[in-house]
């Protein structure tokens, strides 16, 4: 990736920034290895993560080229090109990048880049991102097999044998759950397949709270209503299925599901409140009779839904929280590239001396 890549992002920001009616400094390239650029780069990639919505969080893989300039007099506007690789964590769980696994090439990987421009005040405290821009493709099937033959490869989120995984993966999860209502299906986010006698099928996928409660057993998913409101619970699950083979074969061992659900922002923030609003060393805050309510953690994986907000449910302003003005920035997702010999063909090594750039690679794929 050369230096003028850079050029539609900049003008684009520049324009922007020329908005402001303010006299601007000049941008100035700065080093990739640089601390406070290297610092920069990965506050600005826990905005990114923040800020999406789908899809899987980004880690950073090297600074692949900035320019900065000052701003105010305590001010810096870094504009950053940064080489990124999707990792095993969803968005959703809103996890630091830093504490994420990139995908190994068996997990097929995605890999690409992401612009974007960030202001950081030391002095006042303040860090904004203005802008990013994503493009993203996950690694080749040919590339995968070259490097694991037995490894399973990508499939379409929408082949009926992926969704008929997915189907027997949820059924799973629902039953042996101990949770008080159905999830239903929202998504897929990933689909592999491999062939070892028969396919098998690895998918992930995203789940939300249905209003459909565990007390009636006999209950038609595809009936369930997902609950429309700010306090509904998702989760990310992973599960595996094939066709058992002969098909004496009985039980469920062919299928697989672990599913992570995650606590809703507005309960997040109404435990918060909560919090603030209990007196010094009270623990447990106003409930029904006899309820109490249960730490984080096990709240985090066995959710049993008895929260005030089944009392009573808040709109944003009722609430205090504004609603989500919107992405900051976009994400592309391209389709693999069969014809690039490597992995990151797009990202391939260049270094210049003056201001050692790109940086580092974390992580090399070959």
């Amino acid at each position: 990736m050369k230096p003028r890549v850079l050029l539609p992002l900049l003008s684009a920001l520049l324009l922007c920034e020329g908005a402001r009616g303010e006299a601007q400094a000049p941008l100035q390239p700065g080093s990739c290895e640089d601390p406070a650029v290297l610092a920069a780069a990965g506050l600005a990639l826990g905005k990114i993560n923040a800020d999406r919505r789908e899809g899987y969080v980004y880690s950073l893989n090297r600074v692949h080229d900035v320019q900065q300039r000052q701003e105010e007099d305590t001010g810096v506007v870094y504009l950053l090109t940064l080489d990124v690789l999707d990792t095993s964590c969803h968005v959703l769980s809103k996890r630091d990048w830093k504490s994420c696994e990139v995908k190994e090439m068996h997990d097929t990987p995605s890999y690409g880049k992401c612009e974007a421009s960030i202001y950081i005040n030391k002095v006042r405290r303040i860090v904004d991102l203005r802008y990013y821009n994503c493009t993203l493709r996950p690694v080749s099937a040919s590339r995968v097999v070259s490097v694991c033959p037995d490894c399973p490869t990508l499939v379409g989120l929408d082949d009926p044998a992926v969704l008929l995984a997915v189907e027997n993966s949820l059924a799973k999860y629902n039953n042996g759950s101990g949770q008080t209502k159905y999830f239903a299906l929202r998504n897929v986010t990933n689909a592999r397949s491999t062939w070892f006698q028969v396919f098998r099928y690895s998918v992930e996928y995203i789940i939300q709270e249905t209003e459909c409660t565990k007390d009636n057993t006999d209950v038609d998913l595809s009936k369930c209503k997902l609950m429309d409101c700010e306090f509904a619970h998702t989760g990310f699950c992973k599960g595996s299925y094939y066709k058992p083979f002969p098909p004496l074969l009985t039980g469920d061992n062919h299928i697989t599901a672990t599913c992570e659900i995650f606590e809703p922002e507005a309960s997040r923030k109404e435990e918060q409140r909560h919090k603030e609003a209990a007196p010094q060393g009270h623990g447990v805050h106003s409930h029904a009779p006899g309820e109490q309510h249960e730490s984080h953690e096990q709240h985090l994986h066995e959710h049993q839904h008895l929260h005030a907000h089944e009392h009573h449910h808040h709109n944003a302003s009722d609430t205090g929280t504004q609603p989500h003005p919107g992405p900051l920035g976009t994400v592309q997702e391209l389709p693999p590239d069969e014809s690039q010999p490597r992995v990151f063909h797009l990202l391939a090594d260049h270094h210049t001396a003056a201001n050692q750039c790109p940086g580092k690679k974390k992580h090399v794929f070959v």
